[in-house]
């Protein structure tokens, strides 16, 4: 029981440490970041068939509040897991451990839904981001399914 928990909280650490260093990533390597979003946003880099392009968002304020968007979907993702870490550590040997996962689950929610919702289905399939150099989607992919498989490791019964 001790070990699962403790494993349990180990990969929410991971995943706490994921998050914080997208969120950082995203704020210190801003243009990098921005580059990315800007170009999968205008669909600039796509085939460009005329049936989509109308998707394209080339607004730069719409652009920035996007990207935006996405590094507060990391921060708090970050955020809620390193209180879950915080406290699935001080619980361990408890039966308060259980009332700690909450925490995690909403991190990990987050972090499931920007990857998956926010990078594949917006990203890319709406902006057909896997016509374009920019094409993170599988990484999201992967990210995803990590994410998802923690989430139902730490909610199976540990006692």
């Amino acid at each position: 029981m001790i070990f699962s928990r403790f494993l349990k909280t180990l990969l929410v650490t991971a995943s706490a440490v994921l998050f914080t260093i997208a969120a950082f990533t995203s704020i210190t390597d801003y243009d990098t970041n921005w580059q990315f979003a800007r170009h999968t946003l205008s669909m600039d880099t796509t085939f460009k068939s005329a049936s989509v392009m109308w998707r394209a968002i080339t607004n730069p304020a719409w652009q920035t509040f996007f990207y935006v968007l996405i590094i507060v979907m990391e921060s708090l993702s970050a955020i809620l897991l390193w209180i879950a870490v915080t406290q699935l550590f001080r619980h361990l040997n408890s039966v308060r451990f259980n009332q700690a996962k909450p925490w995690a689950n909403a991190g990990l929610g987050f972090g499931i839904l920007l990857y998956f919702f926010g990078f594949i289905v917006i990203g890319a399939e709406w902006f057909m981001m896997w016509q374009s150099p920019y094409n993170a989607q599988f990484s999201a992919g992967l990210y995803a399914t990590l994410l998802l498989l923690i989430l139902i490791y730490l909610n199976q019964n540990d006692g």
